[in-house]
């Protein structure tokens, strides 16, 4: 468990439009509140009074999914990050401090599989690395091969993961599990406040999620290579140097570096007639239709500006 104490000791930078500032407990809890009830506040800063059940589901959910609000580190790092990638973990990681984005429905059934979904996941997750130990080496396994790629060997060796604030996968996996039934009986304290009709309506939709994350295989997330995965782990461990890159070319390359070697070596294939990297440059332009458009991952180009929230 973290403690607020050690936090008070020192304070985390921040680089916002270029000037360095320091983010200590005290705005680390304003930083909270302010992306918890983004997006269902007055102009004051007060919660609206008109808020829906689904609104305050997605605020709870919010709260029980980020980090404490002392954590500065966290939250630091959270002011810094550019919009695209808000919008990557929101579409494509199934976080919430940014759900709802543009465009995103906000009722009954969109929150009631999301919540499910992701809730039973994690538990079956959790569940198997507390009871079964090789499921839990082959994930650290797996985290460290994708940790060394696009490390020269000498650098690959010395790589090793941790957890802040927790000193095993399994210490973590403990805790979270142990949360879990706590948040649900609470995510559905809120929706129970809906009409009879509305209720019934979220309770479905928690079954179809349920039901969606029964059906995924595990041991297929420790594959040598999930595509959809891959790219947002990369774009997120990335985020800072991809920010910088001058065009969505130059982010397609440095994403096929960090894939692992045959799936590399697939891409580069050239035909003999044309020497087109066909595979390549099928793969460029999924990853345009896929990933940078609903993103909005454009090149910084001349004169654009930093990549950052108005509400930062």
């Amino acid at each position: 468990m973290l403690d607020e104490g050690i936090f008070r000791c020192y304070a985390s930078r921040a680089k916002i439009k270029g000037k360095s500032i320091l983010i200590d407990v005290d705005a680390a809890k304003r930083l909270k509140e302010k992306a918890v009830f983004r997006g269902f506040t007055t102009k004051s800063g007060t919660p609206r009074k008109n808020l829906t059940t689904w609104d305050w589901l997605v605020i709870v959910i919010r709260d029980a999914t980020s980090a404490e609000d002392f954590n500065h580190e966290y939250w630091a790092a959270e002011l810094t990050k550019p919009k695209w990638l808000r919008k990557l973990e929101t579409l494509f990681g199934n976080g919430w401090l940014y759900f709802p984005m543009d465009g995103q429905s906000i009722d009954a059934k969109t929150i009631g599989e999301r919540i499910a979904y992701q809730f039973t996941l994690m538990e079956r997750k959790c569940e198997r690395l507390l009871k079964d130990r090789s499921y839990r080496e082959s994930c650290e396994q797996s985290d460290l091969e994708k940790a060394k790629r696009g490390f020269e060997r000498e650098f690959a060796s010395k790589v090793r993961l941790f957890i802040p604030g927790y000193r095993s996968r399994r210490e973590l996996a403990g805790e979270s599990l142990r949360a879990i039934p706590a948040v649900r009986a609470m995510v559905m304290a809120v929706g129970a406040r809906e009409s009879g009709r509305g209720f019934a309506e979220f309770v479905r939709a928690t079954e179809e999620g349920i039901r969606k994350a029964q059906d995924i295989n595990l041991d297929d997330e420790l594959s040598e290579f999930n595509e959809g995965e891959e790219i947002v782990r990369i774009l997120s461990e990335r985020c800072v140097a991809i920010d910088r890159m001058k065009s969505r070319s130059e982010i397609t390359k440095c994403i096929v570096s960090q894939l692992p070697e045959p799936r590399q070596g697939f891409l580069n294939i050239r035909r003999k007639d044309d020497g087109k990297r066909v595979n390549y440059d099928r793969f460029a332009e999924r990853l345009r239709q896929t990933y940078y458009e609903p993103i909005g991952l454009r090149p910084r180009g001349r004169g654009r500006p930093e990549n950052r929230d108005e509400d930062s």
